[in-house]
């Protein structure tokens, strides 16, 4: 019975720590950008993605809403290499959360997940995998770009029209 009073709070802790993990670890990276209307949310992607040669696949639209890229055919990382993995994709999922309701539009809570599948072989199925120190650095650089653009979008000034 005491071991299992010391085990429980351990294992507790354990699932709370893997649950807070998006960077390593993962088979996908996860990082929150802040907030933005979906119009601009919309520029950013379309303009993000492109600068990285990825294309629009999908979206669905507000109340959240989400974009989704296609998968992005990509060389393997040398990290990726040395553990046997031979082909790479990689795809991007922008998503928004209505946060904010106002007369100058909604705001929405934005992240953005990367996600990450390998082969080690011509014949084998794609298979999620654990996050990479170099597909990590990667992922940042795109998230970082984003957050830029969010920054630099400028001031929106709106207008009453018909008052």
């Amino acid at each position: 019975m005491k071991t299992a009073h010391r085990i429980l709070p351990a294992a507790i802790l354990l699932l709370l720590v893997s649950g807070c993990a998006s960077v390593n670890g993962a088979a996908l990276f996860r990082q929150e950008l802040g907030t933005a209307t979906e119009p601009d949310a919309t520029t950013v992607m379309e303009r993000v993605s492109a600068h990285f040669h990825y294309t629009i696949d999908r979206r669905e639209e507000p109340p959240n809403f989400w974009i989704r890229t296609h998968w992005q055919v990509r060389l393997p990382f040398p990290d990726e290499r040395g553990e046997g993995i031979v082909q790479a994709e990689t795809r991007l999922l922008l998503t928004g959360r209505q946060r904010i309701d106002s007369l100058l539009g909604s705001q929405f809570a934005l992240t953005l997940v990367v996600e990450n599948r390998t082969r080690t072989g011509p014949d084998v199925d794609w298979v999620e995998t654990l996050n990479t120190p170099m597909f990590v650095a990667y992922a940042k650089s795109i998230a970082e770009r984003m957050e830029q653009d969010f920054r630099t979008i400028g001031v929106r000034r709106f207008e009453r029209i018909g008052i």
